[in-house]
């Protein structure tokens, strides 16, 4: 769903120029970003560091 609203607002960004308001862009950056940032972590944790040597 974060993945779909993440879009959702790259879209708008990139087609409505002119209709940004900053202020609304900022906070949603402030109060998404760190669950974004958690959802990749824990992605992550699931993932090896490294490859395998087999």
């Amino acid at each position: 769903m974060m993945r779909s609203k993440a879009r959702a607002m790259r879209n708008f960004i990139a087609h409505g120029y002119d209709d940004i308001d900053r202020n609304l862009v900022w906070e949603a950056v402030c109060a998404g970003v760190p669950d974004l940032a958690a959802a990749v972590s824990d992605l992550s944790d699931d993932t090896p560091d490294q490859p395998s040597a087999d």
